[in-house]
């Protein structure tokens, strides 16, 4: 196996991870942080009391729906060498990490992604690196510009599903009581 092949292998492990802190910690950190946070933005009161409202289950939910599709792409990249997809899903899920740490930066405390998103910086650098000797800035711009649009619909939908999934949860669990 060459280093193009490790790290395109390593992207849904380094996605899961990543998003194991967010599961573990985003519904402890919203209850306790949603106050401050609402009067810090107040713009930003509708987010806070939707991941307030969230279960756990269901924000796995949605993180076993992306990390599929990431195990796909990657699938497609090493089997087939189709790597347009992956390109997409690995810029976007670098997006996501700059992203993150720049809502780290600016809330100035702790957030349940900050710590796997520092650590992953190295792996998106070593990525981006081999990205850019194996394409062509037009491919590369081209996958990210379609992967973002396409990543964005997909987390809008899956919210919305998650809130249907929590309240199907919450049923089932009243008829178990």
């Amino acid at each position: 196996m060459n280093n193009s092949e490790i790290i395109i292998y390593l992207l849904p492990f380094v996605f899961i991870i990543h998003d194991f802190e967010e599961i573990i910690g985003f519904k402890t950190w919203f209850v306790i942080n949603g106050e401050w946070l609402s009067s810090r933005f107040p713009k930003l009161e509708k987010q806070v009391i939707h991941f307030k409202r969230l279960s756990t289950e269901s924000f796995a939910f949605a993180v076993l729906e992306e990390f599929i599709i990431i195990v796909l792409a990657t699938i497609l990249a090493l089997l087939f060498q189709w790597y347009y997809a992956w390109i997409a899903t690995f810029t976007v899920f670098g997006f996501h990490i700059i992203i993150h740490i720049i809502q780290w930066l600016i809330a100035g405390r702790y957030i349940p992604v900050i710590v796997t998103s520092l650590l992953s910086v190295p792996y998106i650098i070593l990525g981006m690196n081999m990205i850019f000797t194996s394409f062509s800035l037009f491919e590369i711009i081209t996958c990210f510009l379609t992967g973002l649009p396409i990543a964005i619909i997909n987390l809008l939908t899956i919210h919305k599903l998650m809130i249907k999934l929590d309240k199907h949860l919450k049923n089932e669990n009243s008829k178990i009581n």
